[in-house]
């Protein structure tokens, strides 16, 4: 995927050969297009989402929709814990980042785990393993270049 857009409420929108669209918030997917079950909006407790780092050891709710199976506002509550270091690497390059989990409930759904791999000094996220909810598959995303 390609980075195409950034929307003015700081929305980084991707785009695939395939018509597939991911939207990014900071490290979290809030919108899909043409993946199975897809987000269609996220809303958060506040006017912007927090930096992963300062969750850890909170509990975090979000809000999302999922137009096609006519779901609206579902809570999605998440606790963050740290889960130490570890070295990745993405096309060669090596990072040496902080792992945060974050355990997932959201009615309806069997619990699920997202997970982010993230910059101890800067908070940016190189790479995640996140459902969009409960019943979709996980997407692994690694970023190769920050956007900007």
């Amino acid at each position: 995927m390609v980075l195409g857009d950034i929307s003015q409420a700081g929305v980084a929108y991707y785009y695939s050969q395939g018509r597939q669209v991911l939207g990014l918030r900071g490290p979290f997917v809030v919108h899909t297009v043409g993946v199975p079950g897809d987000l269609s909006h996220t809303s958060w407790e506040g006017a912007e989402p927090p930096d992963l780092r300062q969750l850890v050891g909170k509990e975090w709710q979000r809000r999302i929709d999922i137009q096609s199976a006519a779901l609206y506002q579902i809570p999605v509550r998440g606790r963050f814990f740290a889960d130490g270091r570890e070295t990745i690497t993405i096309l060669e390059r090596s990072y040496d980042l902080e792992v945060i989990r974050e355990e997932v409930e959201m009615r309806g759904e069997k619990p699920y785990t997202n997970r982010y791999w993230i910059d101890p000094v800067t908070g940016f996220c190189w790479k995640s393993h996140q459902h969009i909810h409960g019943r979709a598959a996980g997407l692994n995303i690694e970023v190769t270049k920050p956007a900007g």
